[in-house]
């Protein structure tokens, strides 16, 4: 997975506007930093750039669930 395909997913509504949507979303989150860490082992400036997303993920999901919420 990459932010790439995410988009493709996101312009093509494969990510519904739902609470599963959002669950498909950070999922596919998910695999683009595990792939990131896989794929740029040794990379320590990608790999920071990696740890400090993760480290906004859980209040930025927190809040895109809030504005899908029914």
């Amino acid at each position: 997975m990459d932010f790439g395909t995410m988009l493709t997913k996101l312009k093509t509504n494969e990510y519904k506007y739902s609470a599963n949507g959002m669950s498909q979303i950070y999922q596919d989150f998910l695999l683009v930093m595990d792939n990131c860490a896989l794929y740029n082992d040794g990379n320590d400036e990608i790999l920071r750039e990696a740890a400090r997303l993760m480290g906004i993920l859980p209040i930025a999901y927190a809040e895109a669930c809030e504005k899908v919420r029914v």
